[in-house]
């Protein structure tokens, strides 16, 4: 997003420096960079919407309540994930599937 805002800033600076007069093309960097700041932060206002979006669907989230594909599937895929938090150590060797899910 950053490489792009910089791009369209350039873009936006040559194209009014060919088109202004020379004691206003000096101004044309001020603006083109003004205007690159302002989707900068328009693009990080988004992001951070997005990241406390995530955040509140995660806190709320439940293996227990998720759909399957195919329900004779539950307990295999219950397993997997016990697998993957034991070996990720975010579960202790010893925990229940109950405490590792």
């Amino acid at each position: 997003v950053g490489l792009v805002c910089t791009f369209m800033a350039n873009l936006v600076t040559i194209l009014l420096e060919s088109c202004l007069p020379a004691h206003l093309a000096y101004w044309s960097q001020n603006v083109s960079m003004a205007c690159m700041g302002y989707g900068l932060l328009l693009q990080m206002r988004a992001w951070g919407k997005e990241q406390i979006a995530l955040r509140a669907r995660l806190a709320d989230f439940d293996v227990r309540s998720c759909a399957c594909q195919c329900e004779e599937d539950r307990p295999v895929v219950y397993q997997n994930i016990c697998k993957l938090m034991r070996g990720a150590q975010l579960a202790d060797e010893r925990a229940s599937e109950e405490e590792s899910l």
